[in-house]
This record gives C-alpha cells, structure tokens and sequence, in this order.
C-alpha cells in the first residue's frame, strides 16, 4: 500500500529518528568507530544489509511474531532474560501487568516466594501453580521453561510438539557483546564476589593473560561465565565449560550459532542501547506490556571501564573472543530493525485507515449539513410563498 510504502521511505519517523532508512539504502552514513565498540556504527551496518536485502535475505531473520494479545496459560509469555542486558526492570513491568489482569507469574525476585537466585520452574514442579502460569520471566534456558510448561494438566500427554512450543511467545533483549562482558566482570567478579582473582582491579587494566582466565575459566558463585551469554540462555546447550570455550570456526561453534538462531528468529527482539525502539515493539507485539511503568536503563550511563576505555592492544583481543557472540548480536539486531519495520508499517497504515475515516465523516458531515441547510431553505420558500387562496 502506499502507507507502507511511506512508512518504508520514512522508517523511523515514527519514533523520532532523522531518515535513517533512506540514508542506510543511499550509504550516506559516516561509520564513526568499530562496530563492536560503538551501538551507533553497528546499527547503521544494521540498516544497510535490512534496507538493501532481497526477501530471501531477510527470511533468514524468521517470520514475523503474531501480536500476542493477552497472556494466557494456554498461550504463554517468556522474557528470556539475558545477564547485564537490562532486564531487571522489564521483570517488575511485566509483574505488575500479570497482576493487573489476574494472571499467575512467574519472575524470580518478583512473585512472592522465588528467590532471585530462581533459574528453573522446577519449584512448581507438579503443582496446580505451575498449570496456571501465564507471564514468566528471568535467566532461564531456551527449553527448560518449555518442558515445564508442557507438563501436567496444560496438555495431554502424548499430544506435545511443534504444536505447542509455538503456542509460547517469547521476547529477549540483547546488548553489544564487550560492553555487556565488562559490565558482567565488574558486578559478578567484583561487586558479588567476595573474593577477587584479579585483585579488584577494572576490567580495562587486566592484562591479556588475565584476559584468557576470565574469558575461558572464569566463573561466578553460581558456576557461570561471562563469555556467549546469549548462547548459555538461548541456544539450549547448558554445559558450562562448553559454552565458554566455544570458536565460531569449528562445527561446533556454527551449529550452535545455527541453533541460537533458529530460537531467536521465533522470539520478539529487543536491544538494550536502542530503548525507545525496543519499547515500540513491545508495545506492538505484546499490547498487555504497559511500558509506560517500564523504568530507565543504565546501559547508557558511561562508567569506568566501558568498551571505549579498553585499551588499544586489547581491542583485537575481546573481538576474538567475543567473535562468537558478536554474530548472533548482528542477527538479532537485523531482526530487531525487521519487527521494527512492521511495527511502522502497522503505525502508517492505522494512520491512514484513521485519515480515510475521518475524510470519510467529513463528506458525510458536509452533505448533511448541506442537506440541513437545503431543507431549512425550502422550509423558509414554503412559509413566505403565497398562499393558493390568494393565487386563485
């Protein structure tokens, strides 16, 4: 249609950003740093693959999400919560919408009784709760939740599948994959621990081969690293020593990409640096979310230690080992700008159903007051006309 049309020049209009689709298609940008280091350079890259892609192309980012209109246990909601990509306060929002619609949650550090600590629905294993969950958030892995939420009473036994694991909606949210690492050393290796390998010392003075143990050995007080952490949550392999040792040039490393990929092409995507965007599809996709009590992120607050502060000699080392990661960031932020899209072309197209309304109430409140005005008018020619007495 042409609203979409509009809406494809446009792109961003909608939400306030300056051309950004006519200048991915022109190549106008200027690319102002690594994309690995600068969220501005890596969504611009972002936009000219989406802007100048073929439909093949862009089916590799999956089809788009059916707006899930309500959460229900027959149809679920998942927030796989990835570590330090800003998702504590999504887990209040959505709290707090299950419980203006009277829907059991199920979001660690916020329904009464899980802890935050919580990372399985085990604990309502077999349980009548459990049956009635419709909102469920936190670090959980891609297929435990599906397992439990298959269980029980939910659907009858021999009848699970492909069915019923598309009946799950999920969303996930993403950041550049060196920002989230220093901020993941910083709170889990210095502000939780109560000891430090490193001395306490910032992430951006760790020499390389201290780089190499935190990378390849380091692990929190719950036995997990920092490295492929979009891997650990979505991909569905949970072998800790594995996902931190993963190379994106073995087989192994690109079935694992292939893998994360296939799971989040089925979810809802949004990035942690881009949050007016991101609060536009939920928006879109999830209407129930009420993302007006969604609370500010601090991804965008500069500290000590962030990617911009490492030091040159570095920088070639993180890439490498965060080659991995970086990949699938690049397809979920793909994917992002696609929903993106369909969430202009919804916004255009709603614009112009609601101008050919209004155009139409127009006309017919022209022609009424026009046919209003011509009856008064003959009303008027009637009562002065003379009477036939008098023309007789």
């Amino acid at each position: 249609s042409k609203a979409a049309e509009a809406c494809r020049i446009r792109f961003e209009a909608c939400l306030h950003h300056e051309h950004s689709w006519s200048a991915a298609v022109e190549g106008a940008w200027h690319l102002d740093g690594d994309e690995d280091f600068r969220f501005d350079t890596a969504r611009k890259l972002a936009y000219q693959d989406v802007a100048r892609s073929s439909s093949s192309e862009s089916a590799a980012f999956g089809a788009m999400p059916e707006i899930h209109k309500e959460p229900l246990p027959s149809k679920p909601f998942i927030f796989y919560h990835l570590r330090k990509c800003g998702g504590s306060s999504l887990r209040r929002t959505l709290h707090a919408s299950a419980l203006s619609r009277n829907v059991t949650d199920f979001i660690p550090c916020e329904t009464e009784g899980l802890a935050c600590s919580t990372y399985s629905l085990d604990k309502w294993s077999n349980t009548e709760k459990l049956a009635r969950v419709a909102v469920a958030a936190g670090h959980f892995a891609w297929g435990t939740l599906q397992t439990y939420l298959n269980e029980g009473t939910r659907v009858p036994a021999g009848i699970v599948g492909k069915q019923q694991r598309n009946n799950v909606a999920c969303f996930t949210q993403l950041r550049l994959p060196i920002s989230r690492i220093i901020s993941c050393y910083h709170f889990r290796f210095m502000q939780e621990a109560s000891t430090n390998i490193f001395d306490n010392r910032p992430f951006h003075l760790l020499t390389n081969d201290e780089l190499d143990d935190f990378f390849h050995l380091g692990k929190d007080r719950y036995g997990h690293g920092c490295t492929n952490e979009v891997v650990r949550i979505m991909s569905g392999y949970t072998d800790e020593n594995d996902i931190l040792d993963l190379d994106a040039n073995t087989i192994e490393g690109q079935a694992t990409i292939l893998n994360t990929k296939k799971h989040l092409n089925m979810c809802v995507v949004g990035m942690i640096e881009d949050q007016l965007s991101t609060r536009a599809v939920i928006s879109h996709y999830f209407p129930w979310v009420d993302v007006t009590s969604w609370g500010h992120l601090n991804a965008g607050k500069k500290k000590a230690g962030d990617a911009e502060d490492i030091k040159h000699e570095h920088r070639g080392k993180l890439k490498d080992e965060t080659g991995l990661e970086m990949q699938l960031y690049r397809h979920a932020l793909r994917r992002h700008l696609l929903q993106l899209h369909e969430v202009c072309r919804a916004r255009a197209e709603l614009q112009e159903e609601t101008r050919h309304r209004v155009t139409q109430m127009s006309v017919v409140g022209a022609w009424a007051v026009f046919v209003a005005s011509a009856a008064a008018v003959a009303l008027v020619n009637c009562w002065k006309a003379p009477s036939a007495a008098k023309l007789l």
